[in-house]
């Protein structure tokens, strides 16, 4: 983790670096790696800060999971805490994770990665489509009552549609009142091996 006092601080490279991760498999209940990390300030219990976050990894039996770590500090560290996503069909990464204090709930964008050919019980209808979870706690996770944030294509100001090789990486920027109204997203024509762009996607609300 990086840390500095501004954002021109940041941008400048006067910012603090951790000495050590701040997440890592713990070769337990997480294997391999630890990739993709997303951060959100948590309602504080008993009177603590509290911060989530969340990242893919493996299981032992060589499955993608994402799981939950959490910590009283923004620069963590964040121990594994609980599997947020842990079957196969479930499977999946780039999670980005809010916490809306509207409904006191937590959100999470994620990358559909279930490859399986039948749907059923995925989260959405499209590999590499993206889907939404959400949780009470920030520990159980389920499917939202609307799951499906978009499929794998693109909607053009004229109407018109566009397939998409890959749309990853999903991040939101947020209004000042907390509202959404942006979703931003890396995106391949083709072949993700061909290149990616970045994508803003207005959203709309009545």
């Amino acid at each position: 983790m990086i840390s500095a006092r501004t954002l021109e601080d940041l941008i400048a490279g006067r910012g603090t670096r951790s000495d050590t991760p701040i997440a890592g498999p713990d070769y337990v209940n997480t294997f391999q790696m630890v990739v993709n990390p997303s951060v959100t300030e948590a309602p504080a219990v008993d009177g603590r800060p509290r911060f989530l976050m969340t990242y893919k990894t493996w299981n032992a039996s060589g499955v993608y999971i994402t799981v939950v770590g959490q910590s009283d500090r923004p620069e963590g560290p964040f121990p594994y805490t609980a599997t947020a996503l842990g079957t196969a069909e479930t499977q999946a990464e780039d999670p980005y994770l809010w916490y809306d204090r509207a409904d006191r709930r937590f959100y999470a964008i994620v990358k559909d990665f279930y490859k399986g050919a039948d749907r059923t019980h995925a989260l959405t209808p499209q590999y590499g489509a993206l889907g939404m979870v959400t949780s009470t706690d920030g520990l159980t996770w389920e499917p939202a009552a609307h799951p499906v944030v978009s499929l794998r294509q693109l909607r053009l100001t004229d109407g018109s549609l566009i397939s998409l090789g890959s749309l990853e990486r999903p991040q939101l920027l947020f209004d000042h009142n907390g509202r959404p109204v942006t979703l931003h997203c890396a995106m391949a024509r083709g072949s993700a091996a061909a290149g990616t762009q970045n994508v803003a996607i207005p959203l709309r609300w009545p």
